[in-house]
């Protein structure tokens, strides 16, 4: 996150008018190139942890054997899309965390 939040400061239109734009749209972006590859890991996590709800009566298709079983059924059945399912709810719920904190970074 830290990587994309410097290049993202660094080649910003407004870095030298106004920095608190710069460090916060930075802190923006990081989150964005970050949620990449956070959220099908948290997709993955939580499909993981609700099977284990299911009735045992539930067809197998419904159950992941593991990590990568999870991954390549998610992107079988429904696509790259599917790792990606509340990709705009986190990037919105975290976004302006991350712009805020990091932008405050410049007043520390």
């Amino acid at each position: 996150m830290y990587s994309s939040y410097e290049l993202a400061k660094r080649y910003h239109p407004f870095a030298e008018s106004s920095p608190f734009v710069a460090h916060f749209s930075a802190g923006l972006i990081a989150e964005c190139f970050s949620c990449i590859l956070w959220v099908p890991i948290d997709v993955i996590k939580e499909r993981l942890q609700v099977q284990s709800s299911l009735p045992q009566t539930a067809s197998s298709a419904l159950r992941y054997r593991g990590n990568l079983s999870a991954i390549q059924t998610i992107a079988r059945t429904e696509g790259i899309r599917g790792l990606y399912k509340g990709y705009g709810a986190t990037v919105a719920s975290f976004g302006p965390f991350s712009a805020l904190y990091l932008s405050g970074m410049i007043y520390s």
